[in-house]
């Protein structure tokens, strides 16, 4: 696929062209794929857990706290992880032209 910039068709996929770069260039970091996000179940799992426990032994407002808490620090951690994944999904579809060093979508 030619660049839509300078119409070269000296092209390839940037997730091959990163792949094939030496460990000391100085475009493995420039190309690098973006970092994903991981989720931590177990952590957040305990803090509701945690939420849980306190609400039955009696600190009710306490227990509401983290439990409420830990849910939104899951849901945000979820949101997190979903769009680090896709912004992973958009690296991996990119051409780069080996021209002009423009990045494009096929």
């Amino acid at each position: 696929m030619p660049c839509p910039d300078c119409s070269s068709p000296n092209t390839q996929r940037l997730a091959h062209y990163w792949e094939s770069l030496p460990a000391e260039s100085p475009l493995k970091d420039r190309y690098a794929p973006p970092p994903i996000a991981r989720a931590r179940t177990l952590a957040i799992l305990g803090i509701i857990g945690a939420g849980i426990w306190v609400l039955t032994t009696g600190a009710v407002l306490w227990g509401l706290a983290i439990a409420i808490g830990g849910l939104l620090w899951g849901a945000l951690t979820m949101a997190s992880v979903t769009a680090s994944q896709a912004a992973y999904g958009q690296w991996e579809t990119q051409q780069l032209c080996l021209s002009c060093t423009h990045r494009f979508q096929p």
